[in-house]
């Protein structure tokens, strides 16, 4: 994984002088990974206030621009507009960047609308395969994490997710900076 991130950045620094934007995108965050160093001017929007509506539809622009598709949607799985809209609120409202915005996830709301059936579309985008290997490697379960908070420091940096245990903490604890 990290040669190919390695070499993925370099071809994007090569072309730097061609290129004015580049959005990279992924639902993991890695730090020093030893991958970074090709391209040394990244900047990493993710928790910047002024992003915060930048990945994902408000609800502003779910129910503008998709209106029609609401209407006809509701009327093929005869239910009211406003039911639907509830349902897809339940189920597509699920994050936020600022703390304070929430965002309907994109790649899942255009599936409901392709496919016109509710479902998690979203683990077809991508896995979490590192993530799921971990918590098995440390023994973790799901509900050791029921409650836990964790402060802005640990979006902007996670530490590196195969580091070795803190001093003091079993295999079996959470390495990550989490609060009660």
């Amino acid at each position: 994984m990290r040669e190919t991130l390695r070499i993925f950045y370099s071809q994007i620094k090569a072309a730097a002088e061609h290129i004015e934007f580049v959005f990279i995108t992924g639902v993991t965050k890695f730090s020093r990974m030893g991958v970074f160093s090709m391209p040394n001017n990244l900047v990493d929007i993710s928790l910047m206030p002024e992003f915060g509506e930048f990945m994902g539809d408000t609800q502003k622009e779910l129910t503008d621009n998709f209106a029609p598709h609401i209407k006809e949607t509701a009327e093929e799985l005869e239910m009211t507009g406003n039911q639907l809209s509830g349902e897809i609120n339940r189920y597509y409202d699920g994050f936020s960047f600022d703390g304070k915005t929430r965002l309907f996830n994109p790649f899942s709301v255009l599936s409901f609308f392709t496919v016109k059936r509710f479902d998690n579309f979203w683990k077809e985008s991508g896995s979490n395969t590192i993530v799921r290997q971990f918590l098995k490697d440390k023994s973790l379960l799901a509900d050791q994490f029921e409650g836990l908070e964790v402060g802005r420091g640990f979006a902007r940096e996670p530490g590196e997710i195969d580091a070795p245990p803190r001093k003091g903490s079993s295999a079996s604890q959470v390495t990550w900076p989490c609060v009660r």
